[in-house]
């Protein structure tokens, strides 16, 4: 599997997967219309066969889906059409040529999915490489991420792609930070 991706409008990644061997695609938060994206389907007879979203509430994906629902015809897979409110967090679907595994992550008010294609991660706004999230929220994705493997490559909506070591590596660093931030703060005081 090959994964191309693309910085859209408000910095959104768009990623474009291809299984070479079946001549398919995938595309994960579609936002734009890269020509890039139009070449390499058109150019190499790919079939796109499914769009899976990782935040179904951001307008940007949402009018992006329909863009390329203009052009194509394909599968829509988000959290809504995927999981209903049963407390499974996690499914399997076949993608055509594509094995993906989809983990739920439920706050409120919004469902977000996590899609696991062979030895990459699609994160969405569900864990950001480089943009730290609420206590609680980073809580349920450590405890789903847990069971993957460290190099594991992580895809997030906005910002560089990284692994799950680095990724590891990180928020201990910026724990690290935080405690000691606020032994600073306490002693000030």
């Amino acid at each position: 599997m090959k994964v191309y991706f693309y910085s859209c409008k408000k910095n959104i990644n768009t990623y474009l997967l291809i299984n070479e061997a079946s001549k398919e695609a995938i595309l994960i938060d579609p936002c734009d219309i890269p020509q890039y994206f139009i070449e390499k389907l058109e150019n190499e007879h790919l079939s796109l066969k499914a769009v899976c979203i990782t935040n179904p509430n951001l307008k940007e994906i949402k009018r992006g889906v329909r863009t390329w629902q203009n052009i194509y015809n394909f599968s829509v897979f988000e959290p809504s059409n995927i999981f209903d409110n049963s407390i499974n967090c996690t499914k399997g679907l076949q993608l055509s040529s594509f094995n993906v595994e989809v983990f739920y992550i439920r706050t409120n008010p919004h469902s977000f999915c996590m899609y696991k294609i062979e030895n990459t991660l699609f994160t969405g706004q569900s864990l950001l490489a480089s943009i730290l999230q609420s206590y609680s929220h980073n809580e349920i994705v450590t405890n789903k991420t847990q069971i993957f493997d460290e190099n594991t490559i992580i895809f997030p909506l906005s910002g560089p792609p990284t692994t799950l070591k680095n990724l590891n590596k990180q928020n201990k660093a910026q724990a690290n930070f935080n405690q000691n931030t606020l032994c600073t703060l306490n002693s000030v005081r």
